[in-house]
């Protein structure tokens, strides 16, 4: 359910918190995925804590543009080896 909310087009920003904060995995991939979406400074800290144990959301977070580079850098130096060993 929170998956097929994650994807929708058009999200408010409580409705992002709210997504970012179930940490559920499949969710948050979904919403990185998502780029109709400007992801909040809220949500993109949450996901990026999340993405420092998932490969598969860190990923998709690192190529979004919404992502502080602080956050991107912060996943990188966690999981970027894993993330090179999949290239």
């Amino acid at each position: 359910y929170w998956r097929a909310i994650a994807g929708r087009n058009k999200l408010h920003a409580p409705v992002i918190d709210a997504l970012a904060d179930t940490k559920d995995i499949p969710t948050a991939c979904t919403l990185a995925e998502n780029i109709s979406i400007t992801l909040t400074d809220y949500a993109a800290k949450t996901l990026g804590e999340l993405a420092q144990e998932e490969v598969e959301l860190a990923r998709p977070l690192l190529q979004r543009r919404d992502v502080p580079e602080q956050i991107a850098r912060k996943i990188y130096q966690v999981v970027g080896n894993q993330l090179r060993d999949t290239l």
